[in-house]
């Protein structure tokens, strides 16, 4: 019930970003590259390797989410397009 709800709240976050500012905020982050700044840090940092633009769709309400790729151009860290 919690995860259901806090789609609800992405999707809804995500839906009002693009109405009102024209771009999907969703993507899907495939794989991380994990680093440390120096060698005796205890923080580590990641960042996505290849990123895919995402949609939540749903046909009724009370019906599971879908994951769907929008068609848009896949992001590899370097922001390159992938074919």
């Amino acid at each position: 019930m919690e995860l259901q709800k806090r789609l609800r709240y992405i999707n809804q976050q995500a839906k009002s970003v693009f109405e009102e500012q024209g771009y999907n905020i969703l993507y899907l982050a495939i794989g991380f590259l994990e680093w440390r700044e120096y060698q005796d840090s205890h923080k580590i940092r990641k960042a996505p390797l290849i990123l895919i633009p995402i949609k939540l769709t749903r046909k009724k309400l009370g019906d599971s989410f879908k994951l769907n790729w929008t068609g848009e151009d896949i992001l590899t860290t370097y922001h390159s397009k992938v074919n």
